[in-house]
């Protein structure tokens, strides 16, 4: 991922190939399993959240109906324990008050499920405008979710409730500087 497109490289690196953007788009990221499994995100004009099962040869807009178009930057992660657990965040609107968390389940082509935790994220969650932005399933349980801005923080429950999450690292904490 680049500033606004997703590169491929089938030979080490040596030649690339764009396999989604055009570089005109704000911020691109993308989360890959060990099977090829790659969730990419392309913000700006394009504004798409895509699955790909085939190594990025097709891939499908898996962007729910309701997501915001508001967002500047998103960042994915993939479970590593159960592929078809992912969570998005995101900054809206280069506003350090307003973020996005979505949490998407696969079943099969047909039948997936978006659920928006936004509300769930903690009231001092800043991001910098998008610049720190991080989100981590744990490998051994898709309800422990660590997601951090200026401040690191993990939640038992995967965010449903905002009553399980809690502070680890950042401001008003003598061992971390962000």
């Amino acid at each position: 991922a680049s500033y606004g497109t997703i590169y491929r490289s089938k030979d080490g690196g040596v030649n690339w190939e764009i396999i989604l953007g055009s570089g005109n788009n704000v911020n691109s990221d993308l989360a890959m399993t060990q099977t090829g499994l790659m969730i990419a995100v392309v913000g700006g004009e394009d504004q798409t959240i895509f699955r790909s099962e085939s190594a990025g040869e097709s891939w499908v807009d898996i962007t729910p109906l309701d997501f915001p178009t508001d967002y500047l930057r998103l960042v994915p992660d993939i479970s590593a324990s159960n592929d078809s657990i992912v969570y998005v965040i995101g900054n809206r609107n280069n506003n350090d008050e307003e973020h996005l968390l979505w949490k998407y389940r696969h079943q099969d082509d047909v039948n997936t499920a978006w659920t928006d935790l936004s509300k769930n994220l903690p009231n001092s969650f800043n991001s910098q405008s998008g610049y720190d932005l991080y989100v981590r399933i744990s490998p051994f349980d898709t309800n422990f979710v660590f997601i951090g801005g200026t401040n690191a923080y993990y939640s038992t429950d995967g965010l449903s409730t905002s009553s399980k999450t809690f502070q680890f690292r950042g401001y008003g904490r003598d061992d971390h500087h962000p």
